[in-house]
């Protein structure tokens, strides 16, 4: 071989190990210089984000049912409470200690204080 054509091909081969390698490299697409580990924060952030939404979304939910069940609750009470004390004042009449009677106690009782306050001498 000539030596003309032997320092062709070294040029060659030197051309290929040394700037074909920086070409190839800036011809692929940049890779992100991130930090896996700033990545995964980001990704953490959002996806607390979005549990964030749903836990919002679920506790709203269960105020509503629980406001719901308070209301049905108060109205059941309200009911009991009504028929306890139509109860109350059906058997007060009909008994001996009936709202008559009551008030006759209630009214002797300032009486009989007044009574025992003034001292006969």
């Amino acid at each position: 071989m000539n030596s003309k054509t032997i320092v062709m091909i070294a040029i060659v081969s030197l051309y290929f190990a040394v700037v074909s390698p920086s070409f190839a490299q800036t011809s692929q697409p940049a890779k992100s210089t991130t930090p896996p580990a700033v990545v995964d924060s980001v990704k953490t952030v959002k996806m607390d984000k979005k549990l964030d939404k749903i836990q919002a979304k679920a506790d709203a939910k269960i105020e509503k049912i629980k406001a719901k069940a308070d209301a049905k609750m108060e109205h059941v009470q309200a009911k009991a409470d009504s028929a306890k004390a139509k109860k109350e004042m059906k058997d007060g009449k009909k008994g001996l200690m009936g709202m008559k009677a009551k008030a006759m106690v209630g009214r002797m009782a300032p009486a009989d204080s007044a009574a025992a306050a003034v001292k006969p001498k």
